[in-house]
């Protein structure tokens, strides 16, 4: 009995808030998504809400770390991620719910436009974005030395590695913004077979 008093007590926990206003969403059902883990992608409900008359709404989670969450209304989400203790800001603009009816957004999705405010430079999601635009943008400029129907060349790859430290620097190594850094690179060596997969589990896993 104490054992459920306690699984029940530690579900209902929430340290993270997320308050948000809309225009043109009244009444729609909203809800909140995490993973349980990242191998599976094993999705999990984890609040809802009807938006308010006056806009409003508020969602609720628990988080011990840096975690993915998506926010859904009706066939349209968006993810993000959320760190324990923080209490997110965002703004749900007009949007045509229409567009479903239009095309098939599960082949073609389209995203909600959610929009983040009041965010600080620091913040994680910010961090994140900064470190895919430039590894974006690097690639882009040197595309045929990643093309994989090309030869991939090893050495661009240390420039972008290099170009990212200097760029995007993630500060403590232990951070989880170090970890997401160094695994997307590792990703990107083993698609381009700049390493085998046995180095890359020995060296991160």
């Amino acid at each position: 009995m104490w054992v459920l008093v306690v699984a029940l007590s530690a579900a209902a926990q929430t340290n993270v808030l997320i308050k948000g206003t809309s225009t043109g969403a009244v009444g729609k059902h909203i809800e909140l998504y995490g993973y349980d883990d990242m191998l599976t992608m094993t999705e999990r409900l984890m609040d809802e809400a009807s938006i308010a008359a006056d806009g409003t709404f508020s969602l609720r989670c628990y988080a011990n770390y840096p975690r993915l969450v998506f926010v859904q209304v009706e066939n349209y989400s968006q993810s993000f991620y959320v760190e324990p203790g923080r209490t997110y800001e965002v703004y749900l603009p007009e949007f045509d719910w229409s567009v479903d009816e239009q095309r098939n957004v599960f082949l073609a999705p389209v995203p909600l436009p959610l929009e983040f405010l009041n965010l600080p430079k620091d913040e994680l999601n910010i961090s994140i974005s900064r470190f895919e635009a430039v590894v974006d943008s690097f690639i882009v400029a040197n595309r045929i030395y990643f093309d994989p129907k090309f030869h991939p060349q090893r050495r661009y790859f240390d420039t972008l590695r290099a170009e990212v430290r200097r760029l995007v620097p993630s500060g403590d190594k232990e951070s989880f913004l170090s970890r997401y850094e160094d695994y997307t690179l590792a990703e990107m060596q083993l698609t381009m077979k700049f390493a085998s997969r046995k180095r890359l589990i020995e060296r991160y896993i």
